[in-house]
Order: structure tokens, then C-alpha cells, then sequence
């Protein structure tokens, strides 16, 4: 009995390692999968077009104009008011794609007609659980520089914010998903989840550290291999190196989306537990 149940959990273990729920429904929803990873490059693009757009109208983020301000109120004033117009654009842009990204893992389980009737209030819920947080580590970063020198400070910021990012991930997943699940007060439910029920969503993490640990070791091997075959003479190495860089970056980019956008679709069913 007790073997049978040993065996139970390993097998239950070795599933949740290995996205076996995730990957068969994306295998299910194959075409959602695919307008998913589309979204998230609008989401890149939009951001980029976004500070493009900044960058035109205050070159220099807006050095230039702000020396031609009178008195420090009216600087404060400004860089103020330039942050608050980027940040809710910005949020407004990821609300909108995340939103639709959210309405395709729904589909890939359940369907159902698109509608943006929620998005304002999806809109404000990111306002909260991405603006309060942002607005305190900007605090805490601004404290430590008063208190710490600079070469510590890093340091111990980082330190900081390793646990909280740890949490943070999952719990701005949930409760997005629980959100558009329709769940009543979100917020709540998602700290609820996140902390007391860590052990729903570690597999996640252990899972991507493996797909992460591995993609690494085999490119060191690869790459050593290439060290005595095409990168064998200083000629072959300027010549093919800068390509193979390249391909080497597009090729992690492309793996990194995927995973992140496993672990969404896997955030999003935890959500119904």
C-alpha cells in the first residue's frame, strides 16, 4: 500500500514537473497557444512604439526641457506628471494585451463570446497590484540610498528583492486569472493562494529552473564543441562568431517567451483550485 501510494506521487510529481497537464492543453488549443505568443509580441511592439513616442516628444527624457523650467516646483511638477502619463499608457497597453491573453487561455477550456465590458476594472486591479508595489520599491531603493553608499546598496536591493519578486510572480498571475475568472475580491484570494499555498505552484518554478538548467548546459556544449570545430582558428571565429551569437540570442528570446507563457496557462489552471 504504502509503494502504491509512492508511486502515486512520484507519477504525480513527475506531471507537474513536466507541464504534462499544460502541454496537453496547449496540444488541445494549439491555435489559441499561437495568437497567445502573438500577443505577446504586440505587447513588445507597443511598448517599444511607446517610448519611441517618448523619446520624439522629449528627447534625452526630457533633459532639455526641464532645464528650461523656472523654479524646482514646477520640475517636480513636471517629472511628476511626465511619470504618471507614461506609467498609466504603459499599463493601459499591458492591461488591454494581457487581458486578451487571459480570454485565449480561457478558451483553450471553455467557450465564450470576447468582451471588453471588464477591462476598466481589470485596467484598475493592475493599477493596484503592479502601481502600490512599484511605488514602494521606489521608496525602498530611495531610503537605502540615503542610508547605505552605493556600491552596498545594489547589493542589498537585490537581496530584497529576490524573495519579493519570488512571490510577487505568482501572485500577480493569480490574481489576474482569478479576475477574469470572475472571482469575487481577487486581490485577497490571490495572497491567499500565494502564500499558504506555495506547494500548487513550486513545481512551476522547480520546472522552469530544470528547462532553464538545461537549455544551459547543452549551449555550453555546443558552444565547446564549436570552440575546437568552426571557432578552431581566430579567422573562422570573426567570421562565423557574430552569427552564432545572434542565433544563439533568438533562439533564447523565442525559449524564454515559451516558458513564460507555459507558466501563465499554468498559473491560470492552479487558479481553479
Amino acid at each position: 500500500m504504502k509503494r502504491t501510494k509512492l508511486i502515486s506521487r512520484i507519477s504525480k510529481l513527475s506531471q507537474e514537473l513536466l507541464f504534462t497537464k499544460t502541454v496537453r492543453t496547449i496540444k488541445k488549443s494549439k491555435k489559441q497557444f499561437f495568437f497567445i505568443l502573438l500577443f505577446d509580441i504586440v505587447m513588445i511592439l507597443a511598448f517599444i512604439i511607446i517610448n519611441a513616442i517618448a523619446d520624439f516628444i522629449f528627447p534625452n527624457s526630457g533633459m532639455d526641457f526641464v532645464a528650461g523650467l523656472s523654479s524646482i516646483f514646477s520640475v517636480i511638477f513636471f517629472v511628476l506628471i511626465y511619470i504618471l502619463i507614461y506609467f498609466f499608457i504603459v499599463l493601459a497597453a499591458y492591461s488591454f494585451v494581457k487581458y486578451c491573453i487571459l480570454d485565449l487561455i480561457m478558451s483553450m477550456s471553455k467557450k465564450q463570446k470576447f468582451s471588453l465590458n471588464r477591462l476598466k476594472r481589470f485596467t484598475w486591479l493592475n493599477t493596484r497590484i503592479i502601481g502600490i508595489p512599484l511605488i514602494a520599491f521606489m521608496i525602498l531603493v530611495f531610503i537605502i540610498s540615503l542610508g547605505i553608499e552605493t556600491q552596498y546598496a545594489s547589493l542589498l536591493v537585490i537581496l530584497i528583492l529576490l524573495p519579493v519578486v519570488f512571490f510577487y510572480y505568482p501572485f500577480m498571475n493569480l490574481c489576474q486569472s482569478l479576475f477574469y475568472k470572475g472571482r469575487k475580491q481577487p486581490v485577497r484570494k490571490a495572497i491567499a493562494m500565494t502564500f499558504p499555498g506555495i506547494r500548487k505552484y513550486i513545481s512551476i518554478y522547480v520546472s522552469s529552473i530544470i528547462a532553464i538548467a538545461a537549455y544551459l548546459i547543452i549551449s555550453m556544449a555546443i558552444t565547446a564543441i564549436l570552440k575546437y570545430t568552426l571557432f578552431r582558428t581566430e579567422a573562422l571565429y570573426y567570421a562565423y562568431y557574430p552569427g552564432f551569437t545572434a542565433v544563439y540570442q533568438g533562439i533564447t528570446i523565442i525559449g524564454l517567451y515559451l516558458l513564460m507563457s507555459f507558466n501563465r496557462v499554468a498559473f491560470y489552471k492552479i487558479a481553479d483550485t
